[in-house]
């Protein structure tokens, strides 16, 4: 139940979902700082937040949870060293997301948030806005926040 493998497919996803993103924001803000503006968007998971036993998603995802907040601290941590250089870094979660990983791992879950009408495809359509949106801004007018694609034209845009 506990168990995070060292190597494999626990492996890739850390590689995936933590050391990809660590890597993309390092080399990226040093061309950022130079030219003094930029914007980054993470993308992260509301698994990143606590989750109840016995909810969707809850079971068996305890890896990418912990991935996902520490990309949310890292996106943080990044944006407080960018500031300065006129550099944003934000995260957006996209909520519930069709995915074929998600349909394989937890398809009970999927066809529950599709018939409440909370999965969106993976698509531009659906991402294209919020994720525009947040590469639009500046260290200026927001940075080191985590929102999610559901609050998009609501409390923020």
């Amino acid at each position: 139940m506990f168990c995070i493998a060292t190597s494999g497919a626990d492996a890739a996803r850390v590689d995936v979902n933590l050391r990809g993103p660590f890597f993309a924001m390092r080399e990226v803000s040093r061309h950022m700082k130079r030219q003094g503006s930029g914007s980054i968007v993470n993308i992260t998971s509301a698994m990143a937040g606590p989750s109840e036993k016995g909810h969707a998603g809850h079971d068996d995802m305890m890896l990418y949870g912990v991935i996902k907040a520490a990309l949310n601290r890292m996106t943080h941590f990044f944006s407080e060293e960018l500031r300065e250089y006129g550099v944003a870094v934000n995260a957006l979660g996209p909520g519930a997301v069709d995915t074929e990983t998600w349909n394989a791992h937890d398809a009970p879950a999927v066809a529950d948030f599709k018939a409440k009408g909370l999965v969106r495809p993976c698509t531009p359509e659906a991402l294209g806005g919020p994720v525009i949106s947040l590469a639009l801004k500046t260290a200026a007018t927001m940075t080191g926040q985590t929102l999610h694609t559901g609050e998009w034209g609501k409390s923020w845009n």
